[in-house]
């Protein structure tokens, strides 16, 4: 798979899943064919990657003790990298109650190594309300549970990531930015006003300023009609924000996550958008200086890498996996700035001001890990961030 826009089968694949010379396009997808009509086994999304990830939702289902194993397997992973918390985004195809069983098992055993903040994203179009009517019910959003073991946070954190299917702005660079329908607003304010009122936090997935200005307008209809108050809410990626967008979302009280979609986008935007839009794609440091909540992250795992020394590098040189200068240097951030949003910047995204900082009793091992930090980005920007 190629990031948001393409994937590979081999000709086994193309068996296992049916797919021949008379099965049909999704939307907004292509299975090319060759001059006989036979599929090559290229699938592109043009832009709607739901025929990759509903692809991917096909492949045959690992058994319980293999899910346990791979999970954690991918954890200890997670923990050689030096991370400590996740927050699951509520990935496409990614079931509630079903698909956590596994997380609930480890977390009842005490074998989750970190913290694990899961969201929830609707199932199919048009069952978002209904979906989240029924999660709210199912679920007591305070409620942070206890496995009498470790004791760690483990619970669900709200909505998101994208609200509604109308909602869904692709990031697929490949293709021209998409044109939200006209029924979003609709469709969106219900479901913006059920979380609101039910004191549920909620993320939105927005590539670009244009969806951006249509999701603010919703969210300043349901706060005139029920006030935010201080609710944990953000905009996920915002590559291109603009500052006057910026300023409703403070305005709002929300913050903004960033990812490293450009560490591996890049080329694929200045192809399309041009080097100028690119300098400032995301504008991070405008918007840290205008004082909004910022936490960088990785993107999803199955189009960009979970490691969050290819995150660092990339804010702090501004160049692609590839070697491209994509952002400008005057955006780009110093390494401890970089390191706050990688740590205590996302804790601070969900309102949480005391987790992600050291603390007293462990500022005796500060010197020795700034050392080992520092030695390890510096040969990371002057190489690569497979360094």
């Amino acid at each position: 798979m190629y990031l948001y826009g393409k994937a590979w089968l081999n000709k086994a694949g193309l068996k296992g899943l049916n797919i021949n010379g008379d099965t049909p396009n999704p939307a907004q997808g292509l299975i090319e064919k060759d001059n006989n009509g036979d599929p090559t086994g290229l699938l592109v999304a043009e832009p709607n990657a739901f025929i990759l990830y509903s692809t991917l939702a096909k492949l045959p289902e690992l058994k319980e003790e293999e899910k346990v194993n791979s999970t954690l397997q991918y954890m200890t992973e997670l923990n050689r990298l030096g991370v400590t918390a996740v927050m699951d985004a509520g990935g496409g195809f990614q079931n509630f109650p079903d698909d956590y069983g596994t997380t609930d098992q480890l977390n009842k055993q005490g074998k989750l190594p970190f913290v694990f903040l899961t969201i929830y994203l609707p199932r199919k179009k048009g069952s978002e309300l209904a979906d989240y009517t029924k999660w709210i019910g199912m679920v007591e959003i305070d409620d942070h549970g206890h496995n009498d073991f470790n004791e760690i946070d483990y619970h669900v954190n709200g909505g998101g990531e994208n609200l509604v299917s109308d909602g869904a702005d692709f990031e697929n660079f490949l293709f021209p930015r998409p044109e939200l329908p006209a029924t979003m607003e609709k469709n969106m304010k219900e479901v913006v006003s059920l979380l609101v009122k039910n004191k549920w936090p909620f993320r939105i997935h927005a590539t670009y300023n244009e969806s951006i200005t249509r999701f603010l307008n919703v969210i300043e209809e349901v706060n005139k009609e029920t006030p935010l108050n201080g609710l944990v809410w953000f905009i996920d990626h915002a590559e291109t924000v603009t500052e006057d967008n910026m300023k409703r979302i403070k305005a709002l009280g929300g913050g903004i996550a960033v990812q490293h979609r450009m560490a591996y986008q890049g080329e694929s935007f200045i192809h399309r958008y041009g080097k100028k839009p690119a300098l400032a794609s995301p504008p991070v440091k405008k918007m840290l200086e205008m004082g909004i909540p910022v936490g960088l992250g990785t993107d999803g795992t199955r189009v960009a890498s979970y490691n969050p020394w290819v995150a660092l590098y990339w804010i702090t040189t501004g160049k692609t996996i590839g070697g491209t200068q994509v952002m400008g240097k005057e955006n780009t951030l110093d390494r401890k700035t970089a390191l706050s949003l990688s740590t205590y910047g996302g804790y601070e995204l969900i309102k949480d001001y005391q987790k992600g900082k050291y603390r007293k009793d462990t500022l005796q091992i500060l010197p020795f890990w700034i050392k080992i930090i520092s030695q390890s980005m510096m040969k990371t920007s002057k190489t690569s961030p497979q360094n």
